[in-house]
């Protein structure tokens, strides 16, 4: 009879070990690789096996009354102790690693964002509809009929005759963010440049991969003489990572918009789509995507596993540094900026890229604005960079918030403004100040 017992937990443990190592392909919303908990089956699995096979072979210790008194009362007083530290630390209020709430309920998109030939923008009668009843407010209301944030509509009539015409592109700098109305860089360069005509196709949230669907669509109708995209190195590199319409866009109860990305990258730097819940928008503002498997999140749901998980989480912050999608983000980048700067030239547009360093790149270069610029020189296109010009945190909005303020924006303005005007003088961007012209031109 013994015998079959320890046969029994030698086999259990191998299968237990075995689940650990499959956990990822067998549990619903499994993120890959190995993980603490995973380990934790695992050595659990082995212990369990070893254990048993070591007292079929040696045969069980003789254990007195006593001894088994000693190890019921040590294993009592554990357990006593393990929850003792979860109510204090539940008490003292200590937060969960994974939210303890995971609603299936659907999320509802917004009425007032779509995606379509021209990457991702507004709709304007939604939009309306929302200002109208508070729901959206200031900037967040200018929209013209093609779902751009310009207070001009996007027609080329008699009026572009004769005009400069420049076309924006880019993402929540562009548009004008946190930026009073018509204080924004954009409108502070047209307010400088009233003869020029300048649409303004910045869309907050988007990437450099919108940039060129939106070209695409704009370019033959607006034929600009001059094409800008603001790349800003805070996320423009991660945001190419995912398809245009990866972000969904809703209001909170107190009135404020919000966007959730419901894809997240796998281990090869692939885009894998979430299922949209209420749930994931709790997941996604504690920045836990991808959502963890039914274990890990179980564990996270307890305040002594959330200890447990936050030093894995420092674990791997050494032992695994930096981004580990980043380069697959660069070649991606690299292909969007290679594919917009062709299609400008196709159209007889002038393509210059006006630098946004995050806060964290001014006034010291981190790895993101060093490849941007690194990337810039091997495709040889001109840039704007404002780096000693923006001054943090004076002209930040305030922190966390990553977007220049006014004063920010127009000081942008007023260098792209002056850039522009040296270029209409001599036909070269090598004649604007803080413009990089690789090739000398």
């Amino acid at each position: 009879m013994r015998g079959a017992v320890l046969n029994l937990g030698f086999a259990l443990g191998v299968l237990v070990a075995v689940f650990g190592l499959t956990v990822d392909f067998i549990m619903p919303g499994a993120s890959p690789g190995l993980n603490l908990p995973q380990i934790l089956i695992i050595v659990a699995g082995v212990l369990l096996a070893y254990g048993s096979r070591r007292l079929r072979r040696d045969g069980l210790p003789s254990w007195s009354g006593e001894a088994r008194k000693q190890l019921a009362r040590g294993f009592a007083v554990t357990i006593v102790t393990l929850l003792a530290l979860e109510i204090a630390l539940t008490a003292f209020g200590a937060p969960t690693f994974y939210p303890t709430e995971l609603s299936d309920a659907p999320l509802e998109r917004a009425p007032w964002w779509a995606c379509d030939e021209l990457g991702c923008r507004f709709v304007q009668d939604a939009v309306n509809s929302a200002c109208d009843t508070g729901e959206m407010r200031r900037r967040e209301c200018i929209v013209n009929r093609q779902g751009f944030a310009d207070s001009d509509e996007f027609i080329v009539d008699e009026r572009a005759d004769g005009r400069q015409r420049i076309l924006m592109l880019g993402d929540s700098f562009t548009q004008g963010y946190v930026a009073e109305v018509g204080a924004s860089f954009v409108e502070r360069l047209e307010a400088d440049l009233p003869d020029a005509l300048v649409w303004n196709a910045g869309i907050g949230g988007t990437g450099t991969n919108q940039a060129v669907v939106t070209f695409s669509g704009l370019g033959p109708l607006f034929k600009p003489h001059l094409t800008i995209l603001g790349f800003f190195t805070g996320n423009d590199f991660r945001d190419n990572l995912f398809p245009l319409d990866s972000r969904i866009r809703f209001t909170n109860a107190d009135g404020s918009i919000e966007a959730v990305r419901f894809y997240v990258l796998d281990q090869d730097s692939n885009p894998v789509r979430l299922e949209l819940t209420a749930g994931l928008v709790e997941y996604a503002r504690a920045g836990k995507l991808p959502i963890p498997n039914e274990f890990e999140r179980l564990l996270g749901n307890t305040r002594l596993g959330s200890l447990l998980l936050q030093l894995k989480q420092r674990i791997d912050g050494i032992t695994v540094p930096g981004d580990p999608h980043f380069a697959r983000a660069t070649e991606l980048t690299r292909k969007y900026l290679s594919a917009l700067k062709s299609d400008v030239s196709a159209a007889g547009s002038e393509f210059l890229v006006l630098v946004i360093p995050s806060r964290t790149d001014v006034p010291p270069p981190k790895m993101r604005y060093e490849t941007l610029i690194a990337i810039l020189h091997e495709l040889d296109i001109a840039y704007l960079d404002p780096e000693g010009i923006i001054q943090a945190p004076g002209d930040f909005a305030a922190f966390p918030d990553v977007h220049w303020n006014s004063s920010g924006h127009q000081k942008v303005g007023a260098l792209l403004s002056e850039c522009i005007k040296a270029f209409n003088d001599s036909g070269s961007f090598a004649d604007c100040r803080h413009v990089t012209v690789p090739n000398g031109r």
